[in-house]
């Protein structure tokens, strides 16, 4: 018989996160799930561990590819295998409160929905240490929300919504992204028969590839359930993950995510001048985190490649499409007075900045982009 849920991780030279992972699941307090591990041509023994722990627990079911495909590719792989009512994503590297899964159980018997939605607690991580925690819970667009307990005892008590109307759920969509909660795959639960009937596939790009596949998922999404509490459990080790460091096609790929969004919300016909403010906003992020990234050494930029980046901006055709409803008191306000005036220096002075309190003061910097 099929489980409730499978979960689905991707594993590249994991082993060392693989115990910790294994332990979120095994003593989850709800237990009818599988547990799909996907090996992405590990160099270490993740191998190893995921053969070994397969033969001792029989919901645990094994992928292994002989070249590494990325993150991506392997999800897709994990989706095809799973057998589950309903599909959940676990980044190897993570873990979960051990009673997510029979919170989520509880939830979809009285609502069922296409996805279910729930909060993230970011944990900062320096040096192997815990240095900053931030919850990040979705923030409720309209009424019809209330408190909402689960567990015999209601030992789980958070606010929710659960929204059985397509325009609804259309209209939920941006402020998720507001609360960066839109993109990620690990903070939903999806119902797999419908994500199945999707087709939904992951871009060939490293960068965003979630964000670009839930585009895709949210569509034709008519129903949807949002949870007000983060049991998830997202840990960003600082100076090691991929975003956090030079990417080359870092800016190109946010900024046609930003486009993206704008289109879809055009086609769902909510592109009114309260999204193209939010979506200006977050475009705006993406250009002060591009400019401080201009600034690393291994972008190989001269103070003259730096200004041409800038200029170029000036033409192109996102930023002239939602630059103008930028917010102009918002936190970044220096950098979008250095981009209305065309005032390239204060747009580069503004990225070294950014550039030199990361670089030197990491405490500062995190505080600051909160």
């Amino acid at each position: 018989m099929a489980a409730y849920f499978s979960i689905v991780t991707p594993v590249y030279n994991g082993r060392e996160y693989l115990d910790q992972a294994y332990e979120s699941l095994k003593k989850q307090s709800f237990q009818d799930w599988e547990w799909i591990l996907v090996n992405d041509a590990s160099k270490d023994d993740s191998e190893s561990w995921m053969l070994e722990k397969k033969e001792e627990d029989p919901r645990i079911k094994v992928i292994s590819f002989e070249e590494n495909r990325g993150a991506g590719k392997a999800r897709e792989e994990g989706v095809k295998l799973a057998q589950g009512s309903y599909l959940c994503f676990l980044d190897v590297d993570d873990k979960i409160d051990l009673d997510l899964l029979e919170n989520l159980y509880e939830v979809l018997l009285n609502h069922s929905a296409q996805v279910t939605v729930f909060g993230v607690t970011e944990e900062y991580l320096r040096d192997g240490k815990l240095t900053k925690t931030k919850v990040i819970l979705p923030e409720f667009q309209g009424k019809n929300v209330g408190d909402y307990s689960v567990g015999e005892d209601g030992a789980t008590s958070f606010e929710a919504k659960f929204i059985q109307k397509q325009e609804e759920v259309r209209k939920e969509l941006i402020l998720l992204e507001k609360r960066t909660l839109y993109g990620y795959l690990w903070n939903k639960c999806y119902h797999r028969a419908y994500l199945q009937s999707v087709g939904a596939v992951f871009p060939d790009h490293v960068l965003l590839e979630d964000a670009a596949y839930n585009l895709l998922v949210f569509e034709e999404v008519a129903s949807m359930n949002l949870l007000g509490y983060a049991p998830y459990h997202y840990q960003k080790k600082q100076g090691k993950n991929l975003t956090a460091g030079f990417y080359p096609d870092y800016f190109f790929v946010h900024k046609n995510h930003v486009k993206d969004l704008l289109r879809q919300q055009e086609r769902f016909g909510l592109a009114n001048d309260a999204t193209k403010t939010s979506l200006a906003d977050i475009l705006v992020r993406y250009i002060c985190s591009a400019l401080e990234r201009n600034c690393h050494k291994e972008a190989k930029m001269s103070h003259k490649d730096r200004k041409a980046w800038v200029e170029a901006l000036y033409k192109d055709p996102v930023f002239l499409e939602l630059f103008p409803y930028a917010t102009k008191n918002q936190n970044l306000s220096i950098l979008v007075d250095g981009l209305d005036g065309h005032r390239t220096w204060l747009c580069l002075f503004v990225g070294r900045v950014a550039y030199v309190v990361k670089t030197h003061f990491a405490g500062l910097f995190e505080k600051l982009r909160s």
